[in-house]
């Protein structure tokens, strides 16, 4: 057992430093490749590290990738349309539109997180670069370090927001035996996640990006906890314009470096020579009955997301091609968790933040309403507005059941499912679980604690 968990932390943390590179920026790194020879005396070098930083943003990058079309398609962002009358819709992938668990190995059942690799490697990856980073003793890469941090807080938080509370986080130190996790739950991730932004926040540098990188990841790990007030004053210095983007496009050559090449979901073209992803993927409204309005018409809608028609079926045009920069941390986040704060303590003004971020698009300000509820639908219409695509839809459904007290059956799809030839009702699944090789080689794991929102 501990030879075969070995060889998984082998495959994963493993990497072949290509080339030198320029480090003015990550952006400007090249890109490494998994393997098994490992240059030790280069990974110990300024170019070394920073080429280990990469791979663990490449992990996150992916782990995004993967994690904005499982959650829009578990969620109301997307829904899955049969291609013809033959056409089921299918499990074990990606396409989990009905939320029906489905039997994988072990005698488990669920729906597997299918970033849980990449996003379980950032955080070995971003532990690695530290190292070989602090080892340097040179302060003009303390900025690589905070991002080391933050990106390690951030597959901690990604890794809570999405799958059941009882997540493993295995170690392996550079140099020595793995230690193998044991299953934590969703609150003890976000209080972790906590301190690797807080890390992030200690180091010296002068770079906004990585700053309001691990604000705003720290505020998220925040509002997870229900911690409202903390989230506020975690990202109360964010300003208008403050953003870290995530760089992807639609088609990379051999030998490119970044930008990662964008997921299915981000791409309108869909090739059938192999079976898409997006293939039947389409925007409805009030899917299952409770849904989002998204739209009014194909051609009448919010400008924060653009729909167009194919026919019958409307798509989202939010990502017209695989090129996207993504705000992965952003001012109009941090306008999204002041709003939630001043909601939470009775505020008067608690709409100002989000016409704030609305007027940056000329919409119209919000008048708030008079009801409680009403208020809180109001403000998850906001954020999912702004944050359709992200990969955090399920994350904030979940947190209206743990922390608004909302019934899920008022919040997540139900009813009549009417797009497969054999499923005919949405069933309960309201989280992901691990890849099935965490509980083949990790012999402190047996599943999830529980898997409530």
């Amino acid at each position: 057992m501990k030879t075969r968990f070995k060889s998984i932390v082998s495959m994963i943390f493993a990497l072949v430093i290509l080339s030198a590179c320029s480090l003015s920026d990550l952006v400007d790194v090249d890109k490494p490749q998994v393997g098994s020879d490992i240059d030790h005396d280069y990974l110990d070098t300024r170019n070394g590290a920073m080429s280990i930083l990469y791979s663990a943003l490449a992990s996150l990058q992916g782990g995004i990738n993967k994690t904005s079309l499982q959650v829009g398609v578990l969620t109301d962002e997307l829904t899955a349309r049969p291609e013809n009358s033959s056409d089921n819709i299918y499990f074990g992938t990606s396409n989990n539109d009905p939320r029906v668990e489905y039997e994988i190995s072990f005698d488990l059942k669920g729906i597997i997180f299918h970033g849980y690799s990449e996003i379980q490697a950032t955080r070995a990856r971003a532990g690695y670069a530290r190292y070989f980073l602090r080892r340097q003793a040179d302060s003009s890469l303390n900025y690589a370090i905070s991002a080391s941090y933050s990106y390690e807080g951030y597959s901690i938080v990604i890794l809570a927001e999405n799958l059941c509370s009882g997540v493993p986080l295995s170690e392996a130190p550079y140099g020595q035996d793995a230690i193998y996790g044991r299953a934590l739950p969703t609150d003890s991730l976000f209080k972790l996640a906590i301190v690797k932004f807080d890390s992030a926040l200690s180091i010296e540098h002068d770079s906004s990006r990585f700053k309001t990188l691990a604000k705003v990841g720290k505020a998220r790990a925040l509002i997870g906890l229900g911690r409202y007030s903390d989230a506020a004053l975690a990202v109360a210095d964010v300003q208008q314009g403050d953003t870290y983007n995530l760089e992807y496009i639609q088609t990379v050559t051999p030998g490119a470096t970044l930008p990662e090449p964008a997921d299915a979901f981000w791409t309108t073209t869909v090739t059938n020579a192999v079976r898409s992803h997006n293939t039947g993927h389409e925007l409805i409204n009030n899917e299952g009955t409770n849904g989002l309005v998204w739209y009014t018409s194909a051609v009448i809608y919010d400008p924060r997301l653009p729909v167009s028609a194919t026919g019958l079926v409307i798509r989202q045009n939010k990502f017209p091609n695989g090129t996207v920069s993504l705000k992965f941390a952003s001012w109009i986040e941090a306008k999204m968790i002041e709003a939630e704060h001043l909601l939470n303590i009775n505020d008067p003004n608690w709409v100002e933040p989000l016409n704030l971020a609305r007027r940056t698009v000329d919409l119209q300000d919000l008048v708030s309403p008079s009801n409680t509820a009403e208020k809180v639908d109001l403000l998850f219409r906001e954020r999912a507005l702004w944050f359709y695509g992200h990969g955090t839809r399920l994350s904030d459904m979940r947190r209206l059941v743990r922390q608004y007290k909302r019934n899920i059956n008022s919040v997540f799809p139900v009813g009549g499912y009417t797009r497969s030839l054999t499923v005919y009702s949405y069933g309960d699944a309201v989280v992901f679980i691990p890849d099935s090789r965490e509980f083949s080689n990790n012999y402190n794991y047996s599943g999830c604690i529980h898997r409530e929102p």
